[in-house]
């Protein structure tokens, strides 16, 4: 993984980037975190990583399957913001 700001090790691995998918089971194999999922074209996949990040927004599929006693509560703020054209 490299960007214009920085310039990973080789052997750093690799990252992938999935939208518009529904993960529908994940499992710990052999020390590998499995995710199965629904791509975009409705096809099953099942894929083996290190690290799974779903950003799946507040009422997160991953984390129900994760931690399904995890509550989401109200945290007591509100962000705003706008931009002024002049």
């Amino acid at each position: 993984m490299s960007s214009d700001y920085v310039q990973a090790p080789e052997d750093a691995g690799s990252a992938k980037y999935e939208y518009g998918c529904n993960v529908t089971n994940i499992s710990v194999k052999d020390q590998k975190i499995e995710a199965t999922y629904t791509d975009r074209d409705m096809q099953v996949q099942t894929v083996k990583a290190d690290q799974v990040f779903g950003a799946d927004g507040p009422s997160s599929t991953v984390r129900g399957m994760l931690a399904p006693r995890a509550k989401r509560i109200y945290a007591g703020y509100v962000y705003i913001s706008s931009i002024e054209l002049i």
